[in-house]
C-alpha cells in the first residue's frame, strides 16, 4: 500500500565546493584495476589448464594453476 523511502545520499558523497558527486573510494579502486582483472580472465581461457570434473577440490586445483601458469608467464 505505502511505499518506503529510499534515501539515495547514502551512496554518493557530494563535494560541497564543486558539486560534484564523489563515488565511493571502494568503487574508484575498483574502476581503477578492473583492466588487470580482464586481462588475468582472458589468458586464463586462452591459456587453461582445467578439465571437465564435478570434485570442487579439483576445480581449485586448476583454477590455482591457471593464475600459476599466467604468473610464470608474466615473470618469465
Amino acid at each position: 500500500m505505502f511505499q518506503k523511502r529510499v534515501n539515495q545520499f547514502l551512496f554518493y558523497q557530494i563535494d560541497p565546493l564543486s558539486k560534484e558527486q564523489l563515488k565511493p573510494e571502494m568503487i574508484t579502486f575498483y574502476n581503477s584495476t578492473i583492466d588487470g582483472v580482464d586481462t588475468v580472465d582472458e589468458l586464463c581461457g586462452t591459456y587453461s589448464v582445467s578439465r571437465k570434473c564435478c570434485r570442487w577440490s579439483l576445480m581449485v586445483f586448476f583454477g590455482l594453476m591457471n593464475i600459476a601458469g599466467i604468473n610464470a608467464f608474466i615473470t618469465h
